[in-house]
């Protein structure tokens, strides 16, 4: 049996299991990193093993009435994912969400218009502490920062700009700007500037608040990108909450 397809056998394994609320996977990091490319890839994946899988539109495709040169418009992608994170918590109707971008996200944003001069460094820490409430984060079960290198992170973008004009994150500035902030997010998560409850509230959450099948599945989902990762085009993937894979 080969690697993948033990993988394939824990993931059909865990479907007898399955209760309450959907698994909520949140998938970050800068522009062009290979966030989309996963999410398909996990996504084919868990529907391939039976699970019913549901992908939400993402906030930068379904927001498009607000500038992308203000922070405003990450607060506004936030609450857009904050909402569908919230609907799908009630939903039976699926086993599984990926989140192209949701509540660390808006976290990581906050920070690069911050460094930007948009807003100062209190209202960057009033949104993030916002967006990182338990009251949200405890639907999230799971948080990949996807970190790639600087030039596959240019080469996608440019291979997207049809125009011979930078944009807000195709600018060379920005995308190195972006890599370091998404690619330092996890410490910066848990740095002093941050309530400690949140840290002692992610431990609490991970000892005792879930069902075991909850658990598995990010077993299992980690496992299944330490197999993929090469193949991404990535550099590492950092978990928001069990290290670095």
């Amino acid at each position: 049996m080969t690697r993948k397809d033990s993988l394939k056998e824990r993931a059909q394994n865990l479907l007898p299991r399955i209760r309450g609320r959907p698994y909520m996977l949140e998938l970050t990091g800068s522009p062009s990193s290979g966030k989309t490319t996963i999410k398909k890839i996990l996504d084919t994946f868990y529907r391939r093993c039976g699970f019913r899988v549901a992908v939400p539109l993402e906030g930068a495709e379904a927001i498009r009435h607000i500038s992308r040169k203000t922070h405003l418009y990450n607060v506004r992608t936030g609450i857009y994912a904050l909402k569908n994170l919230i609907d799908y918590s009630v939903s039976g109707n699926y086993d599984l969400v990926i989140f192209d971008r949701c509540l660390f996200d808006a976290f990581g944003w906050m920070r690069y218009w911050y460094e930007r001069g948009d807003i100062d460094e209190a209202r960057m820490v009033m949104l993030q502490q916002f967006f990182t409430s338990p009251q949200w984060l405890c639907l999230i079960d799971a948080a990949f920062v996807i970190v790639a290198d600087p030039e596959t992170v240019e080469s996608r973008e440019q291979e997207i700009n049809i125009l011979d004009e930078d944009g807000e994150t195709t600018n060379s500035n920005n995308i190195l700007r972006l890599i370091r902030i998404f690619g330092g997010m996890q410490k910066e998560f848990f740095a002093s500037h941050l309530d400690k409850w949140v840290f002692s509230f992610l431990k609490d959450m991970d000892k005792c608040a879930f069902h075991p099948f909850y658990k598995e599945v990010s077993k299992l989902t980690r496992s299944f990108l330490d197999v993929e990762k090469e193949d991404f085009g990535v550099k590492q993937i950092l978990d928001m909450k069990q290290g670095i894979c």
